[in-house]
């Protein structure tokens, strides 16, 4: 994962799908502009789509979850333009996966 720009925020979350898709009471992220992260294998990552009580894939607004497809571990997130939240241009990384110095961030 590369960051070539700085966190545009830092949240902590504990809404139903933060807390599902982590199993914890909240998790932290940290956004960034969506053209300035850059993944060089985006083939180890597998996106989420809930599925309707009838078992059909979920098309609604909600957001986009990445994992890691050889651990489980969850990595991102960020919404579609259609998505009810305001930040359709951004991703939206998992704590840990944020660089621990903030010269790793770019300008």
């Amino acid at each position: 994962l590369h960051v070539n720009s700085p966190i545009l925020q830092v949240c902590h979350c504990h809404c139903r799908g933060c807390r599902t898709s982590t199993g914890a009471s909240f998790s932290t992220w940290g956004c960034v502009p969506l053209e300035s992260a850059f993944f060089e294998h985006w083939s180890t990552l597998r996106r989420h789509q809930r599925r309707t009580p009838g078992g059909e894939l979920d098309n609604s607004p909600t957001a986009n979850r990445y994992f890691c497809s050889e651990c489980g571990c969850h990595v991102a997130m960020n919404y579609p333009k259609v998505g009810r939240w305001p930040e359709p241009n951004t991703l939206w990384l998992l704590a840990a996966f944020l660089p621990d110095d903030t010269d790793d961030f770019g300008d």
